[in-house]
This record gives C-alpha cells, sequence and structure tokens, in this order.
C-alpha cells in the first residue's frame, strides 16, 4: 500500500506564479524527503498551495451559471509553469434536488482563452479541487491534493503516472453481447446528433466512504470528482452524461461491516458484488428509477461491469463495480484507467487489447492497448504506463450502435454543425515501405477539430508476445493508437522513426508480408456543451506480398557532400512499385534541414524506373535529405544518410566503457549510476547506440536511462520482457528490431526512446548511465555496458583564401547589392540566391576579368535572410544577405 503523507513541512519561500489580483495558486517547494517521497507516489511537474479563500471568492460567481451566459474566467497552472486562463460554467453531476442538498459539491467545465484548444473540468469540495485539462496534441494535466495536507495540490501529466504492479483484472463476461456487436464496428461512420442524459445510482462500500473521511457527504465528494472527470470524456467522445440521482445518499454506506456487499479477501474483489449491488438498487432504489448502475470499492484489484451493453435492461443494468488495486480509489488512474473502462462496458463496449483475443472483433490495438478500453500499464506487453484519456474508433462505433437501440436516456437534438470525413480512396502499396494517410473533411469549420488515424483489425491468432506489432504477423494491429491531433495526417511508420530509419518497433512496424490493413479516420468536433460528436471513414491498405521494398539506395554514404550547382544521380529499388496503381511516376524532392520539410522539388513525374540525375540547388546545408514518392499513391522512401550540400564533413566513431559490474538494487527508486567523460573537439553528434548484458529475475522491474551532458535522459530499456530471467545481450539502436526475450545471443533491438534524441548535441562532457529496479522481490546486475557516441564536424566547401577582401553592400538591402572582389581565376562567375530553405530565388552567370564589381538588383524578393553564393568552379563564398 501506498505511504499517505501526513504533516507537509514547507522549508522554503512560496514562488508566485501567477500575476493577477488575487493569488489564488502558490508555487511551493518542500523538503526533499516529502518530494521524494511524492516521487514515489507519482511523477509530478510542480507543487501548489490553494489560497481556498481567494478560490472561494472567484468561483462564487460561476455557481449556477451554464455555457451561454458564463462570465467567470479562472487561472490554472500548467505543466509549462505557466499560468493560463479559462472561461468556466457549472456543468453538474447531479440531480437538482440532490445538488440543491450539497450546495458545496460543484462540477465545472470550461473552454481555454489562452490555449483556445484547450477543455478544463473541475470538481470542488470541502474535501478540495480536483482538475482535468485536455488539449490539442498533448497529454491530459491534472491537478490533485495531497491526501492528508490542508491546501497543497500536485500537477503531473498523465503520461508520468506509473501503476506499478497492479494486479487489476476486469472480468466482465466479454460473451455477453459479442453475438450484437460482431461486425458493426464497420458500420457507425457519423453520431447519431442526440445528448443522451442517464440517471446514475452510484453506490459504496463502507471502507470507500472511510477512506474519504467517513462520511457521506465525504463519499459524494469523491464520487463528484470521479464523475467530473469521466463525464468530461463521455460528453466529447459520446454525447452523453452520466447524473447522479436525487436520493443516491440510500446507496452510500459508512459501516464496513454492515453494508451489503462482502468484505474484499486477498487481492481480489467478491464475485459476489455484481448481484448484490444489482439487489440493492432494485430492493433500494427501484428499477424505475435508475438507468444505469455502479459500486465504487476501496481496494480489491477488480472491475466487472456484470455484463456488456445492459444500460437500461431491468435486473441487469445495475451490476458493475470499480475497485483499485492499489487502495486508492481517487485520482486519474481510478477515474480514466478504471472507472471510464467499466462504464465502458457497461454502454456496450469491448476490450480492445490484444495480448488476449476474447473473440468480439475488437482486438485491434498492440499488446495492452493504450485507449480507455485497453489494459495499458498491467500486462506483460504494455504500450505505455496508463491510459489515454479516450475511446478508439472500434468502442466508440460499438456504444453507439447500442445506444441508439436504448429508449431510457432523456435525449436532446443536438444543434451544432454537423461535418463528415473522408479517408480517401484504397491503395495497394509495396511491403516493408513507410506509407502516410491523410484525411478530408467537409464542415469541419473550427479549430477545436481533432483527428486520428487508427487500424482497425482485430487479432485472430496473434497474442501473448505476438500481439507486438511484428512485420510478419499474419493478423491482427501492427499500429497503435495515438491520441487525437489538429493534424489530417498520418504517418506509418511515425515520421520520426522513419528519419533513422527504424522501420519496426514493438507498436509499430510495416508489414513485410502480404496482407491487408484497415484503417479508419475519426474527427471529434469538441464541442463546447459537452455534446461531442464524431465522424468517421474507412480505408484498406493492401501490402503486396511480391512487390518492394521501395527504396532508396544512393546517396547513402557517410560524409558524403554534393557541391552547388552539380548534377548527381538519385538512384532508388523499384521492386515491382510501378506496376502498382499510381506509380509509374515518381517526384523527387530535397530537403536542407534534415527531412523535416521537403520544399524543393528537383524533377516531377519521372518514370519510376529506379534512376534520375538531377541538378543541385545552389544552398548550403548540412543535413540534407531525399524524397522520392509516387505521383498518385500513399508509400515513399527517404534515402537512408543524411549529406551535405556545399560543406566538408568529417565523422568519427568512438565507444566508451561504463564501469561495471553494475549491481542492480532490489526495488529501490534511486538510480544507481555508471559515467564515463568524451573529449571536446569531437564535434557534434550524429548517432549514438549502446551495448549492454543484462540479467534480472523480473526483468520488467527494471528501468535503464542514459542521460547526455545537456542533461537530456533517454530511456534504454522500461519494463521489458515480463518475467523473463535470461541474460540478454542487447545493441541499442533505433533502427534495431523487437526485443526477443527469449534470445541469449548479440541482439540489436530500438530502445524505448529514440536515441536521436541527442543528434545535433555537443558531444563533449559526462554521460551517465543509470539503473534501477522499481519494484521488490528480484535483482540483477549489468555485467558490461557501453557507448558508442558517433560525431560529425563540418567546413563550409572550399573557402576563399582572400574572403576578407569581398565586399557585398548595402547589408541589410532594399533590394540592390554591390559585389566586389579581386583574385578570383578569369572566367565565369555564377552567383545564386535561395532562401533558407534551399528555393532558388535568383542565379545568373558573368565574366570575370580577374576584378570583379557588380550591382545586381534581385527583383521581387520578398524581405528575409538568404544565402547568396559566388562560385569561379574553383572556389566558393557564400554570405547571408538580409533584405528588408
Amino acid at each position: 500500500m501506498k505511504k499517505i503523507i501526513v504533516g507537509l513541512l514547507i522549508f522554503c519561500a512560496s514562488i508566485p506564479i501567477l500575476a493577477q489580483e488575487q493569488e489564488v495558486w502558490k508555487r511551493i517547494v518542500l523538503s526533499t524527503d516529502i518530494q521524494r517521497q511524492l516521487m514515489e507516489e507519482r511523477p509530478f511537474e510542480a507543487i501548489f498551495e490553494l489560497q481556498k479563500a481567494n478560490w472561494s471568492k472567484v468561483m462564487a460567481s460561476a455557481k449556477g451559471k451554464n455555457k451561454e451566459n458564463a462570465a467567470t474566467t479562472i487561472d490554472l497552472p500548467n505543466v509549462k509553469g505557466v499560468s493560463e486562463q479559462f472561461l468556466v460554467w457549472e456543468t453538474s453531476n447531479f440531480d437538482p434536488l440532490l445538488q440543491a442538498q450539497f450546495p458545496s459539491i460543484r462540477s465545472f467545465s470550461g473552454k481555454g482563452i489562452t490555449d483556445p484548444s484547450a477543455r478544463v473540468f473541475f470538481s470542488t469540495s470541502e474535501q478540495g479541487v480536483q482538475t482535468m485539462i485536455l488539449r490539442n496534441n498533448s497529454q491530459a494535466e491534472f491537478i490533485e491534493p495531497v491526501k492528508g495536507t490542508a491546501n497543497t495540490y500536485v500537477l503531473y501529466r498523465s503520461d508520468k503516472t506509473d501503476k506499478g504492479v497492479l494486479p487489476l483484472s476486469c472480468s466482465t463476461d466479454e460473451v455477453a453481447l459479442s453475438k450484437r456487436i460482431t461486425n458493426i464496428s464497420a458500420k457507425t461512420t457519423v453520431s447519431d446528433r442526440v445528448f443522451r442524459t442517464f440517471r446514475l445510482a452510484l453506490s459504496c462500500t463502507g471502507e470507500y466512504t472511510l477512506y474519504h473521511g467517513g462520511t457521506k457527504e465525504g463519499a459524494l465528494a469523491a464520487m463528484n470528482a470521479t464523475m467530473t472527470r469521466v463525464n468530461g470524456v463521455f460528453n466529447r467522445d459520446l454525447a452523453l452524461r452520466l447524473v447522479i440521482i436525487p436520493n443516491n445518499l440510500d446507496v452510500i454506506y459508512t459501516n464496513a461491516t454492515s453494508d451489503p456487499y462482502d468484505p474484499v479477501v486477498g487481492s481480489n474483489a467478491p464475485d459476489t458484488w455484481n448481484q448484490q449491488l444489482q439487489n440493492t438498487l432494485t430492493s433500494t432504489i427501484g428499477e424505475a428509477n435508475y438507468d444505469i448502475g455502479h459500486l465504487f470499492g476501496a481496494s480489491g484489484g477488480g472491475g466487472n461491469a456484470g455484463c456488456i451493453g445492459c444500460v437500461c435492461e431491468n435486473g441487469r443494468k445495475g451490476s458493475a463495480f470499480t475497485s483499485p488495486s492499489n487502495n486508492k480509489p481517487e485520482g486519474d488512474l481510478f477515474d480514466i484507467d478504471f472507472v471510464a473502462h467499466e462504464f465502458g462496458h457497461q454502454l456496450g463496449a469491448t476490450h480492445t487489447f490484444s495480448h488476449d483475443i476474447e473473440g468480439t472483433d475488437t482486438n485491434v490495438e498492440p499488446g495492452s492497448g493504450s485507449t480507455i478500453m485497453g489494459y495499458a500499464g498491467i500486462t506483460d506487453y504494455n504500450v505505455q504506463a496508463n491510459s489515454d484519456d479516450y475511446f478508439t474508433y472500434a468502442s466508440i462505433a460499438q456504444i453507439q450502435e447500442n445506444l441508439v437501440t436504448k429508449t431510457c436516456p432523456l435525449q436532446t437534438s443536438i444543434t451544432t454543425p454537423s461535418f463528415a470525413v473522408n479517408a480517401g480512396p484504397d491503395y495497394t502499396i509495396p511491403k516493408s515501405t513507410p506509407f502516410l494517410l491523410k484525411g478530408t473533411t467537409s464542415g469541419t469549420t473550427t479549430s477545436a477539430f481533432t483527428y486520428v488515424w487508427e487500424q482497425n483489425d482485430t487479432a485472430i491468432t496473434t497474442f501473448g508476445a505476438k500481439s507486438l506489432a511484428i512485420a510478419d504477423k499474419p493478423d491482427g494491429p501492427l499500429f497503435r493508437s495515438f491520441p487525437p491531433t489538429a493534424s489530417l495526417t498520418r504517418y506509418f511508420p511515425s515520421y520520426d522513426k522513419v528519419l533513422v530509419n527504424r522501420f519496426n518497433s514493438e507498436w509499430e512496424s510495416l508489414a513485410s508480408i502480404g496482407r491487408t490493413l484497415t484503417f479508419v479516420f475519426t474527427a471529434r468536433d469538441n464541442a463546447l456543451a459537452g455534446s461531442g460528436q464524431t465522424a468517421s471513414d474507412a480505408t484498406r491498405i493492401t501490402v503486396s506480398n511480391t512487390v518492394g521494398p521501395f527504396e532508396i539506395t544512393a546517396p547513402n554514404a557517410v560524409d558524403l557532400s554534393w557541391a552547388p550547382g552539380s548534377t548527381q544521380t538519385i538512384t532508388w529499388n523499384v521492386n515491382g512499385s510501378n506496376t502498382l496503381a499510381g506509380a509509374s511516376a515518381v517526384n523527387i524532392k530535397l530537403s536542407t534541414d534534415g527531412g523535416l520539410t521537403f520544399p524543393a522539388t528537383l524533377i516531377a513525374n519521372t518514370p519510376n524506373d529506379g534512376s534520375q540525375s538531377v541538378e543541385v540547388p545552389f544552398v548550403s546545408a548540412l543535413e540534407c535529405r531525399i524524397l522520392v514518392e509516387p505521383v498518385n499513391s500513399v508509400f515513399y522512401a527517404i534515402n537512408p544518410i543524411p549529406f551535405a550540400i556545399g560543406y566538408t564533413t568529417v565523422s568519427a566513431c568512438n565507444t566508451y566503457n561504463f564501469a561495471a559490474p553494475i549491481v542492480i538494487t532490489d526495488g529501490s527508486s534511486q538510480y544507481v549510476n555508471r559515467e564515463i567523460v568524451v573529449p571536446s573537439g569531437l564535434g557534434v553528434i550524429k548517432e549514438v547506440t549502446v551495448d549492454l548484458v543484462i540479467s534480472h529475475a523480473y526483468l520488467s522491474d527494471v528501468e535503464l536511462e542514459l542521460v547526455s551532458p545537456t542533461k537530456q535522459t533517454v530511456r534504454l530499456l522500461q519494463r521489458i520482457c515480463g518475467a523473463t530471467n535470461e541474460t540478454l545481450r542487447l545493441k541499442l539502436d533505433d533502427s534495431g528490431a523487437v526485443v526477443d526475450c527469449a534470445n541469449t545471443t548479440t541482439q540489436v533491438i530500438t530502445p524505448a526512446d529514440l536515441l536521436s534524441g541527442f543528434n545535433g548535441q555537443d558531444a563533449a562532457g559526462t554521460w551517465l548511465l543509470r539503473v534501477r529496479d522499481r519494484f521488490g522481490g528480484d535483482s540483477g546486475t549489468v555485467s558490461a555496458a557501453s557507448v558508442t557516441v558517433c560525431t560529425k564536424k563540418a567546413t563550409l566547401g572550399v573557402r576563399d583564401t582572400m574572403v576578407d577582401a569581398v565586399r557585398l553592400f548595402p547589408n541589410p538591402s532594399k533590394g540592390s547589392c554591390t559585389i566586389q572582389f579581386a583574385g578570383f581565376a578569369k572566367g565565369v562567375v555564377r552567383i545564386a540566391m535561395t532562401d533558407l530553405l534551399g528555393r532558388n530565388v535568383y542565379r545568373n552567370e558573368f565574366a570575370n576579368a580577374g576584378t570583379f564589381d557588380e550591382t545586381i538588383d534581385f527583383k521581387n524578393v520578398a524581405a528575409g535572410v538568404y544565402l547568396l553564393t559566388l562560385e569561379d568552379g574553383e572556389k566558393k563564398i557564400v554570405r547571408k544577405v538580409i533584405f528588408e
């Protein structure tokens, strides 16, 4: 059981972060021991003291206000260390009669003013404030009180919360509705424009009430905090709300001995709770007086919805329970990972993980899955430590199809503008070849919309270790789900992995065999009133078993440099790709920023025949990449190794050994550290790899990290291989494969984070390798460890020895420049100018008799910074020019 922190001692002055007339959130620093204890509980971003009197003054004007007449703005701290403003209004989780009985227990929603994409949901009571902020392109942020303290709060991100070893088991019978939901996930494409309000009967055990202070009001306040977060997600994804019934106090119990629920024995909640809850609600509340029922326990490590999709069904609708295994029935883990999950079952959704196959046609996420109906953080095949706060398409479709048949909820027509999406046509692509999908929309008129691409192929035979994204798996998901963003496009695999040639990893891999993949494009309108609507469309990508891979073979050399203005040949392996629809011709593009953008088209619509000569633009850049893409398809190739234009580079790789053995301390939150020092003068990092030999009795306990001299941290091993106790010989490389936990020979695997995150940094300084064992009962050793750091030094082309004699004026310029120099060989002088993206804006040739003096009018050049290149065939000068 986690320790409850009491008696917090603040040892240094408060640090105000909010500039407002009445400060509400004051950043504070606690003693080192207390901070460490809090960090073990959950890694946090900051600690605050709530100025309760000021908070109450601010919130007084928000009570009773709805979205239409909202006028209250509040400031909340965010994970970046600054405050941001929200316009807020009340969205009660209570029936009006219950709300009137408990005026101090409230729930609010709001929209971001500082960040218009942000949505806030928070609850208030005598027990404190709990917030949840959802925003585009980011993880959820939470503020929660520190239990046992007065007005002390922690701020943290959902992706930095670790469940630890939680034996939570959702034992809901997945077969109960399987026949009714089979194949419906391919039907629903648009929400039905109805907002549904369900009457919720929410009971609890005496232990739950005791945890929250022992009173019915305390338990109700905790329920309100949980339902504020749950309803925030349900409003956005499902257009529904669960409202606690007026006589809910009748099923809140304060005495664990006399409540109608059997006590928890061991680590599992009793199976009897389902029927005991149903009996309690039927006899105490009455079947006609609620639509959905649920029980909160304080411990027991279990959840069971009793049935799937049985909301509104008398005799079954009130048989679900949630009870945490960490003895903490509060916070985002309880609210999102557990409670929202079990409610999801009641509403009609089945599990989406594929580490176990349940025959429901929704095992569409690799491993544990990462969405609400997955099992993130509690299996041996975890995509991540906790669930993201959204439902995957398969779950939304199941719930929508189930609810459309229900008559018990209060239904309100939604009047927000309708919208539609299009996932595009079906394609056939080469095997083992990256691709991208881009959706189109109509009616998505505001910036609040978010989009997500998800694979929707259920696992049939690939479970357990085979549930990972393995390139040759014959069925099931190859790509995990990522949270919705503002982008219409998704790259497969993620584009940052493509840039380091990492085409296969645990949770994203390209198919190396022929198979058909289904992808669904979903848009959310994130409506302010909570009446969220979704629209989805599917496309099929057929991976050819005989065509591919499609890949660039040149340029592909270390320290390669092209001269500006030269002619170069690009080659690629066609491998039959020219026979595919839309791929008989290709475009070839150049990036001068390492592949982030490809603004320069070297040649368009050239035959897909494997070779093409191109003229190099007049630009100087260190990190250049080539993109070859078919004119009318979705696959593409990027050359594997960056090259230079106009620079000479020298690369070197050096290996440094950490002192070994490293004994991994059992069950300690403290790292064991080893250091090496990289000397100065080697240049910037272009690649890092790590070699190690590790053995541990339970390898998934181990966390291993590498820290650079700039203090950037890359996770190398993060709870891999479950109970594996083999000695593993590993080379960690961004282009490696998925770890084989039974392989004791040397294998090249991908790290948990990309080592390319170090690229571009100065290599010099102290590097730190650190390892820890998060959980007790097992031990291990790193018997050998080394890091190989590859660096690159660059010099600019062929530099003129008389560069100081070149005059270029005026600079900055209004549009014309005079260029004067002497000392070049007689002949032709070439002058070219490009913008910082490498796009040519001027090119000309001049005769040179030994002394050069020309005034050039750069017509129609927009204001900005440009690179001017002077070249006579033997020497070259590049100068920066600014036009105003």
